[in-house]
């Protein structure tokens, strides 16, 4: 009677052991991963952030390059190659506001 008791006893000890390491097994690599994600989406957002700057920047220098072209070109070709400034200020305007929502489509695929 004795020796199944400590049997049972034994039993019950390897299944809280063996309870406790599945909770820590699945506990830590969570943990882990949670905060890499976190890491991950703050590096993502400073590098969409950067992005955004740099193209509010260009918009700053290509409007300033408009109103030279305007006020000094001294030529019709001057005045044509004004269509390409204002398509790279539209183009850089729509990255701006749809950035975000690029970053979400392409972060979707991997994801």
């Amino acid at each position: 009677m004795q020796f199944i008791f400590k049997k049972k006893l034994y039993v019950i000890a390897f299944l809280i052991v063996l309870t406790a390491m599945f909770v820590l097994w699945f506990q830590v690599p969570y943990s882990f991963a949670a905060s890499l994600q976190d890491k991950i989406n703050e590096g993502s957002n400073k590098v969409t952030q950067f992005f955004k700057d740099c193209l509010k920047a260009l918009i700053v220098i290509m409007f300033g390059w408009m109103g030279y072209s305007l006020l000094f070109a001294k030529t019709a070709e001057g005045l044509a190659d004004l269509k390409g400034r204002i398509a790279i200020c539209i183009l850089a305007f729509l990255l701006i506001l749809g950035g975000d929502w690029i970053y979400e489509t392409v972060n979707g695929f991997f994801s």
